[in-house]
């Protein structure tokens, strides 16, 4: 292969994978709007985030929390063994001024 169609096929090459890159990092995204909701007297066109939060929001609305635990003998008879903090003296107001001043 000579030099000149060497450099070539390299520089098409280097073309193609920089195109190639940045379509998948830049470009290509084209129509993100996945659901569309109805409401009284309008519609609105919701995001793929938008969709994603939903879609969270409806999982976390559907967990039950069995809160008899609270109400449990052993639960009641835990002892709090937290101190109480006292106010200590603060350094000078500025600590890198000369002593003195």
């Amino acid at each position: 292969m000579s030099p000149m169609l060497r450099n070539i096929t390299l520089a098409g090459s280097l073309a193609l994978i920089a195109g190639l890159g940045y379509m998948i990092f830049f470009g290509g995204g084209g129509d993100e709007t996945l659901l569309t909701v109805e409401g009284i007297g309008s519609t609105q066109v919701l995001s793929i985030e938008d969709q994603v939060f939903l879609n969270r929001l409806q999982e976390l609305q559907t967990i039950k929390m069995d809160t008899s635990i609270l109400n449990d003998e052993r639960f009641v008879s835990l002892a709090n063994f937290r101190r109480e903090l006292v106010d200590e003296n603060t350094g000078r107001p500025n600590p890198f001024r000369p002593i003195g001043e």
